[in-house]
């Protein structure tokens, strides 16, 4: 049994390595003040517990502050002190709590952890003010150390780490942990098929509270068991999390539903909302903020270009969007069927869209590992043709133009899509002395041709684990 939970444990942990260096280095250095945030469920309590594991429990401490007013928050973290230096002592703001805090430890090398800080920030925004003096007053030139964790990423980034916070510039060490990648996933799942493990990647987003409840067996059975039950979490949480984020998120759940369906232009969006395209803006703007909405350009066109379309980032919401949301009632009042249905119809086909998007972020280094140097690459796209990656090497004059298929492709087929693919590629606006190469990404292969570069989900994931490794040495 001990064991068995060890193995958990590990496998709850992959992939911190980077940030745990980040932190140890911030202990040791003169630095005194570290930003950590990123969305709900990622793992930055477990990160920073992992951390102070290494540090001697007098010299630290760590507070999660509750969503009560400032004062009950003061008086819980001064107890906190209090009793862990056997001082006792009380103080009217948090500016005080520092400044005792500091002439206290003396010389003592000492961390404060406050997780959560966005609430301190929903109660009374004029508590960064209090931060800043903190910093810049207080901790300057001390051994007591800060590090500020939130999981509202809107709030964070305007009001810690925005250009018009009072806490702008000063933090010495920003994390913004990210979800797990698919091949940590691999190490997570152990010996599962990997095509199984997308799946699931493609669903969670790779976020590590997500990956709890699946056990890479049975992936789809696993699916609706998360997604399509009104008692589980998986069903529950987007709307938790925008909940957490949005005071109404009515008119963001529609826009989101509109873009997951396939619906991506502004017209299209306000269609299906029925809000106005300028009334649209502040709702996309607010949801790009928050990092689950993204807009793109075709390759090569300005930021400003009108054919930009909206796509959601982070796959989790993608899916739930796409196959939860618009059931919702339907499966709260316990008659999931309709949803289970149109699930088991379309998922396969759906899986096309996070395989592309993962295809687009990892064949920069497969490419890279083949001889070329890419120096752009993205999705292009004119009024009837879309080429899903193109990627230009201008050091070798290069351009090489891709197709990503969620399928295993027989020879026919893979002939069939090159030669649409070539001819797709004559339209691209490219200059002439550049030579044309064609790439096909497909989750697998029956059989390989030398016309084109061949790349399957396991050539796109070992090339990732292969760049961890050689980072690690």
């Amino acid at each position: 049994m001990i064991i068995i939970i060890l193995i958990i444990v590990i496998m709850l942990f992959v992939d911190r390595e980077k940030a745990l260096s980040i932190l140890q280095e911030f202990w040791e250095s003169k630095e005194n003040f570290l930003v950590i945030y990123g969305r709900r469920r990622i793992g930055k309590s477990r990160l920073i517990k992992e951390f102070l594991k290494r540090i001697t429990p007098d010299n630290y401490i760590y507070f999660l502050a509750s969503r009560r007013p400032i004062r009950y928050n003061l008086e819980k973290l001064t107890e906190k002190i209090s009793a862990l230096l056997n001082a006792s002592f009380s103080v009217n703001d948090f500016v005080s709590l520092f400044r005792m805090l500091v002439n206290i430890v003396s010389g003592k090398r000492f961390l404060v952890v406050i997780d959560e800080f966005t609430y301190l920030i929903e109660a009374d925004r004029g508590i960064i003010s209090d931060f800043q003096e903190i910093v810049d007053d207080i901790l300057e030139g001390s051994n007591v150390k800060l590090i500020l964790i939130g999981s509202l990423v809107g709030m964070m980034e305007q009001h810690v780490l925005g250009a018009k916070s009072p806490l702008y510039g000063r933090a010495n060490r920003i994390i913004k942990l990210p979800p797990l990648d698919l091949e940590h996933l691999v190490s997570w799942f152990g010996k599962a098929d990997l095509t199984e493990i997308f799946k699931i990647y493609a669903v969670t987003n790779g976020v590590p509270k997500y990956l709890e409840f699946f056990r890479g067996e049975n992936t789809e059975d696993e699916i609706i068991k998360n997604f399509f039950d009104n008692s589980s979490f998986l069903f529950r949480d987007a709307i938790e999390l925008l909940k957490e984020e949005l005071r109404e998120p009515t008119n963001y759940i529609l826009i989101l539903e509109a873009i997951a369906n396939g619906m991506t232009k502004l017209s299209e969006i306000s269609n299906y909302t029925y809000i106005e395209p300028t009334k649209l803006m502040p709702y996309i703007s607010t949801l790009r903020s928050l990092g689950i909405v993204k807009r793109e350009v075709p390759l090569l066109a300005p930021k400003k270009a009108r054919r930009g379309i909206y796509t959601i980032s982070d796959m989790y919401f993608q899916f739930w969007f796409r196959f939860v949301s618009p059931y919702y009632e339907e499966i709260e009042n316990e008659e999931p069927e309709n949803a289970i249905a149109n699930f088991q119809k379309n998922f396969n086909t759906y899986l096309g869209i996070p395989f592309e998007t993962y295809a687009r972020k990892k064949l920069r280094r497969v490419l890279r590992k083949r001889g070329y140097r890419v120096d752009i690459l993205g999705r292009w796209w004119t009024k009837n043709i879309d080429i899903d990656i193109v990627a230009i090497d201008n050091k070798n004059r290069k351009i090489v133009f891709c197709e990503v298929k969620w399928k295993e492709l027989s020879l026919k087929e893979t002939y069939r899509i090159l030669a649409k693919l070539e001819a797709k590629a004559e339209m691209f606006p490219h200059k002439k002395d550049y030579s044309k190469e064609y790439c096909i990404v497909a989750k697998k292969f029956r059989e390989k041709l030398t016309e084109a570069l061949l790349i399957d989900l396991k050539d796109l994931t070992i090339s990732g684990k292969q760049d961890r490794v050689e980072q690690n040495l």
